[in-house]
């Protein structure tokens, strides 16, 4: 995906919950508005506490690594 459709997604008013399906075969979910930000080739994304088994409290994710995006129910 490219920096432009990724950015139109975390900035769609009103946010919609998303799903990053990554190169890797994992998925990264972002739940809520604002703690998402699309950088120069990379992606920050804060975790909202929502999946209690990442330990991690953010995650950096190329955004040539982002297969596709999918709007969450």
């Amino acid at each position: 995906m490219n920096l432009k459709d990724i950015r139109e997604e975390i900035d769609r008013e009103p946010f919609q919950p998303l799903r990053l399906y990554l190169r890797s075969g994992n998925t990264v979910d972002v739940r809520r508005a604002g703690i998402a930000w699309v950088m120069a080739r990379t992606m920050l994304i804060l975790n909202d506490g929502h999946d209690n088994k990442r330990k991690v409290l953010y995650s950096v994710i190329a955004a040539s690594g982002i297969a596709r995006i999918d709007r969450l129910p």
